[in-house]
């Protein structure tokens, strides 16, 4: 299967999101990207296989994946990448066990940053990214019942 496919799949059971939405970011090539410059490829496929073999369990992925001492700190990473488009420094202890590069903080790119989870959840915008228009501010936000439907998992 395409890593990115797995990737991907992996990502919608950690962040809630159905594909077409996490693809509709535009980053996920970058993500994942992202991950294989800051974690061994060895520690990427074990992520990716332990995914694939949970499918069909959900919440298992997301419990047994998160719990894992090896790859749960790596899936909150994936979490926070989608989410806000930054990847955290895994901790010195954590990369030495594991032989991890040390890939400081950082914002992955702009478009990471735009395109960020967290907006969307928040039924906002990306201060400084992305403009509401002229006199938006004065227009009242519109009420529960027209927000956009809930986000299911699949």
């Amino acid at each position: 299967m395409d890593r990115l496919k797995e990737f991907v799949a992996v990502s919608e059971r950690l962040t809630g999101h159905r594909h077409i939405e996490l693809m509709g970011t535009g980053s996920a090539e970058e993500y994942l990207q992202t991950l294989r410059r800051a974690v061994p490829e060895d520690l990427v496929e074990d992520l990716l296989a332990t995914a694939h073999d949970l499918d069909g369990h959900e919440d298992a992925v997301t419990v047994e994946l998160l719990a894992d001492p090896r790859l749960g700190p790596v899936a909150k990473n994936i979490i926070v990448l989608w989410y806000c488009g930054t990847w955290h420094q895994l901790n010195d202890d954590w990369r030495q066990t594991y032989g991890a590069d040390p890939v400081d903080t950082h914002v992955v790119s702009a478009n990471a940053y735009l395109s960020g989870l967290q907006w969307t959840v928040a039924r906002a915008h990306a201060p400084g990214g992305n403009m509401q228009g002229f006199a938006a501010w004065a227009d009242r936000p519109a009420p529960e019942a027209e927000a956009e439907p809930e986000r299911t998992n699949r």
